[in-house]
């Protein structure tokens, strides 16, 4: 299971908000990207840093559970695989997205669906899920409201 925060009533499978405004795996305006997160507790941690830079952020928020099933992924789960694609793991957590965006635009251009690294708050793993995809990759399991900001 895979999690993801949007404003409520956007839509929990698209990625048109990151490819407005970019993210850390995709620069603005090049491939709309799902930002997903494992565990639960990732994807909070990331919520509450994206508070903490952008305060802005409203809330309501919607947490969605989201399955994943056969998507190609560049791996960067590993030091040893960061260190291939000439990144660190303070590139990860850094507020420069610069780097991993170039990372990420040369892996959708290389075909794959996405990339898989881990969370910029090191709370486990991210996955930016790059569109167009085909069918059946991602499934909406179902989605809850968090209230406030979570603790």
């Amino acid at each position: 299971m895979t999690w993801r925060h949007t404003a409520p009533g956007r839509q929990a499978l698209s990625g048109q908000g990151s490819y407005r405004n970019g993210g850390r795996w995709n620069p603005a305006d090049t491939v709309a990207t799902l930002y997903l997160a494992q565990p639960k507790q990732a994807c909070l941690a990331e919520l509450q840093r994206l508070v903490a830079t952008q305060p802005v952020v409203q809330f309501p928020r919607d947490i969605h559970e989201i399955e994943v099933s056969n998507l190609d992924v560049l791996d960067l789960t590993s030091t040893e695989a960061l260190a291939n694609v000439a990144l660190t793991a303070d590139d990860i957590s850094g507020d420069d997205r610069s780097a991993c965006a170039a990372v990420g635009h040369a892996a959708h251009f290389a075909g794959f669906h996405g990339v898989v690294a881990p969370s910029a708050t090191r709370t486990g793993i991210v996955i930016a899920v790059f569109e167009p995809l085909p069918p059946g990759h991602l499934t909406l399991l179902g989605t809850t409201s968090l209230p406030s900001t979570p603790p």
